[in-house]
């Protein structure tokens, strides 16, 4: 796994201050949605509870697109830019074995989908038919 340093994950240009999700925190979210945080998800709430990548390209077969912001993770939290808040909303959409974990400026979401062996994260472009 790469050094997550290198993203530079920011608020406002600054160090995310946010602390990390507590095993509660974890535990609360896992059981109201029926899933599981597969651990590379895991370590990325450890070592920044949401914030905004420097290095944010990330390239595909049809193109590169940029991460906006990585969600954040706390139970009594669940703001627009929380992970409860993108499972909420998007779930219909994604499926019950989906969990966002960021998106785009234009609202695309990045996904961890649990249902494959190991787990892979995809794109999910909203504007897409």
């Amino acid at each position: 796994m790469r050094n997550l340093a290198e993203l530079n994950i920011n608020e406002g240009g600054k160090a995310v201050e946010r602390p990390a999700p507590s095993r509660e925190d974890i535990v609360e979210f896992e059981q109201a949605f029926g899933v599981s945080l597969p651990p590379g998800l895991s370590f990325l709430l450890q070592a920044s509870n949401g914030g905004d990548p420097e290095f944010d390209a990330v390239g595909g077969p049809d193109g590169h697109y940029a991460v906006n912001c990585f969600y954040h993770l706390i139970a009594s939290d669940k703001g627009t830019e929380s992970i409860w808040y993108a499972m909420t909303h998007w779930r219909p959409i994604l499926g019950d074995h989906a969990v966002p974990f960021a998106n785009t400026g234009g609202g695309d979401q990045f996904f961890i989908d649990l249902s494959n062996n190991p787990p892979s994260v995809k794109l999910c472009r909203h504007d897409k038919g």
